[in-house]
């Protein structure tokens, strides 16, 4: 490496290979603001070529609504982002091409001290790594509060990757996911509702205790008629879906 290289970096992060049937990648922790230089959304359109066309991209419309939500959640005291954000680097914004110049790729360099960890290098913070999948939990940070832009992010990066490939993963990941039924959601907020003050609830914790009281209390106009989250999918089909009358 020369010290060109050296002098031209615009930031490096410890990094830890992981290798999987699809290819190589790596887990790094990159800060939120960091992250909204360098990456971008590679959204799907359709491109005319000739009689036909062909599709370019892989990434859906940006949501602003949702965006907005999450931003809200990165405000509160107890954010938190366990699923990494999955990113293919090397790719020029303006046409989705693989950049050429090599002193702008992304790279990464083995650790010299014998640590079993890498270094993912980023030359430069022009925007060359599209977002495979995450886009609104990183853009909820422009929505967010500027003290949790140096929250850090745990990313998947894949160097190089072929597009068809990112098109495929993004495909997989969305078609397969199974949301969570939002009325477990909220019983999840209020999990510890006995063991925290009640000065330090969030909005969702304080609507789940009162949920609760309303249901519980028998002068409450809503006693027992609140549903909380079934136990399993059965239980909410049970409840959800009578059975058929028989015909007459």
């Amino acid at each position: 490496m020369s010290a060109d290289q050296v002098s031209s970096e615009f930031a490096r992060f410890p990094a830890i290979r992981i290798e999987q049937p699809l290819g190589e990648f790596y887990a790094v922790a990159i800060p939120a603001k960091t992250l909204l230089k360098v990456c971008y959304t590679d959204r799907l359109r359709a491109v005319m070529d000739g009689d036909s066309y062909r599709l370019d991209g892989s990434q859906r419309d940006i949501d602003q609504k949702r965006i907005k939500e999450i931003g809200r959640y990165i405000g509160t005291s107890e954010v938190a982002f366990p699923n990494s954000i999955i990113l293919a680097a090397n790719y020029v914004m303006a046409d989705g091409l693989s950049l050429s110049d090599t002193t702008k790729k992304w790279r990464v360099e083995e650790d010299t001290e014998g640590s079993g960890c890498c270094q993912l290098v980023i030359p430069t913070s022009e925007p060359i790594a599209p977002i495979i999948d995450g886009q609104h939990r990183l853009f909820g940070f422009t929505e967010a509060a500027e003290r949790r832009l140096g929250m850090s992010i745990l990313c998947s990066v894949f160097l190089d990757l072929p597009r068809p490939y990112q098109a495929y993963l993004f495909a997989t990941i969305n078609s397969t996911q199974k949301p969570v039924d939002r009325s477990q959601t909220y019983e999840l907020f209020g999990y510890n509702i006995d063991e925290e003050p009640p000065e330090f609830w969030s909005p969702e914790k304080l609507a789940v205790f009162l949920s609760r009281k309303l249901n519980t209390d028998p002068s409450s106009p809503l006693y027992r008629r609140i549903l909380v989250a079934a136990e399993n999918d059965f239980a909410i089909t049970r409840v959800t879906c009578p059975p058929k009358l028989p015909s007459v």
